[in-house]
This record gives structure tokens, sequence and C-alpha cells, in this order.
């Protein structure tokens, strides 16, 4: 999670020292979380065909993780988009060539990955193995407090882009995938849900970015003892 964790900390030292980031930080701020949290969950999902021998699901979601890494890289310098956040806003901006890239790539791999989706969905041997295996009931799940990918997929309907909603979510919410299974084909079917809806949040996003400076610089002196708390949604 490294964009996540990178932005929950700068937002942490925003909030305590009053600063707000520039509108065009903020929405390339979710832009890149929703690209690390797709990158994530393609991945997730081929590890989980992985471990139930399916090798062919595995490879194909492998090679479009790596399409996304590469994505990055070019766009920031970062396979894992390192570098992207700082305290104020952000250091890298995209341009809107930069942009169009986006914009065509995650259209070849959602259509790809589409297939992909498909093809999961309806193998019963697949199904067989992952339905009411490693059960988590939604009675457990709030004992131990669980919240994400794993929550969502026992029923805990949370998700701190729609309840909390921070930087752009608030005119740009996700669609929250919950399930009440709580087993392992829950847990799939919302990761397959949030890409999709990852890549519907970076076209809207990408529509709505406004011109204007990257980061926010010191106005006032620091007071010794302020504090803060903040939080994202990491994938």
């Amino acid at each position: 999670s490294t964009v996540a964790y990178a932005w929950a900390f700068a937002a942490a030292v925003e909030a305590a020292l009053g600063w707000t980031p520039p509108a065009r930080a903020v929405l390339l701020r979710a832009v890149m979380a929703e690209l690390e949290r797709m990158a994530h969950h393609i991945s997730d999902v081929g590890a989980i065909c992985n471990d139930t021998a399916y090798a062919l699901a595995h490879a194909h979601c492998g090679r479009l993780k790596e399409q996304l890494m590469q994505l990055n890289d070019g766009l920031t310098g970062s396979r894992f988009l390192r570098g992207v956040n700082r305290v104020g806003g952000v250091s890298i901006d995209l341009s809107g060539v930069q942009l169009s890239q986006v914009d065509a790539e995650l259209q070849a791999i959602e259509q790809e990955f589409s297939g992909i989706e498909k093809i999961l969905l309806a193998n019963a041997s697949l199904t067989e193995r992952l339905e009411n295996t490693g059960v988590l009931s939604e009675s457990i799940a709030w004992d131990h407090a669980v919240m994400g990918v794993v929550g969502r997929a026992s029923g805990i309907d949370r998700d701190l882009r729609r309840d909390r909603p921070f930087a752009a979510y608030p005119e740009c919410q996700p669609k929250v995938a919950v399930y009440r299974y709580g087993d392992v084909r829950a847990r799939m079917r919302v990761r397959l849900d949030e890409v999709h809806d990852s890549m519907r949040l970076i076209h809207t996003l990408r529509r709505q970015l406004p011109m204007g400076p990257l980061a926010t610089q010191a106005v006032e002196p620091v007071t010794q003892g302020q504090w803060a708390i903040s939080a994202v949604e990491g994938w």
C-alpha cells in the first residue's frame, strides 16, 4: 500500500498544520490510489486461482498486473508509485498525453479482465474449491473488527472512501461491493468488483481533473504539540 500509507501520513501532517492540498493534487492522489488498488486486486485474484491449481488464470492475471506496473513506471518512474505523495500535495504531475494513455490502457485491460472474470465465475471446478472454504462469518468478523476486502466479503458494509469521504471521493463515490457468504469466493468477488469500479473512478477523476499547482507550501510556522489522525482506504 505504497500510495495509501504515504497518503495517510501526508494527510495527518496536513491536518495538524491546517494545510489544504490543491484540487489537482487531491484528484491525482485518488487516481494513484485506484491504480494501486487495481494492480494488487488483479494479482490477488490470480493468486487465489493459483492456490486452486488453476495456473492459466493465474498467468493471465500476472500478465495484466505487469501491464499496470509498467504503466505506473511510465507515469511516475516507480512500478509501486513510490515518491508520488508529499506533505502538501503530490510531487508528480500527469500530462494530457499521459492521462489519455491511462484511459487507453485501462480500456484494454478491462476488456481482457472481463473475459477472464467470465471464465472464473463459470468454472464449476474453481467454484467448488472456493465456495464454503475459509468461511468468516459476519459475527466473528465484527468481533475481530475486520475491515477492508475481508470485512466486505463477510457482510461488513464499510469503506472509508464512502463513509468518511476524503479527497476526491465525496464527488466520486465508489460502488461498495459487499457479500455475505464470507468464503474465499466472496473475497474474490469483492476484488473483481473493485477492479471494475476503480477503472470507473479513474475515468471520472480524469475528466474532472482541474489545472493548478501540485502542492501547498508552508504558510505559517508549526506549533509544537499539534497532532492529527488520518485514515485512507488501502487496497
